[in-house]
């Protein structure tokens, strides 16, 4: 068995993994009053050495989207401008 797979149920990935997508694409129709606060867990899961097994799929996944959600990349989907300013008054 390779120990880094994802497992046998990979509909039931799949369907977390599209849940999470409409769940995202559906926030979008309104904007936010604040953006979320990192928490002490996305800093400890970024901040952990890879794994050498593998791990619950759903929860991995469900990991990733909270990653990408307190991103403040400007890729992310919420960025939506640069504002040409030096911030000076």
């Amino acid at each position: 068995m390779n120990p880094l797979g994802i497992g046998t149920d990979r509909a039931q990935v799949l369907k977390a993994v599209t849940d999470q997508i409409l769940a995202v694409w559906s926030s979008f129709d309104a904007p936010r009053d604040d953006e979320p606060e990192i928490s002490a867990d996305l800093y400890s899961w970024l901040s952990a050495k890879l794994p050498v097994t593998s791990t619950d799929a759903e929860q991995v996944i469900q990991q990733a989207f909270e990653i990408m959600d307190a991103s403040t990349a400007q890729s992310r989907p919420r960025f939506f401008a640069y504002i040409g300013s030096s911030g000076l008054e």
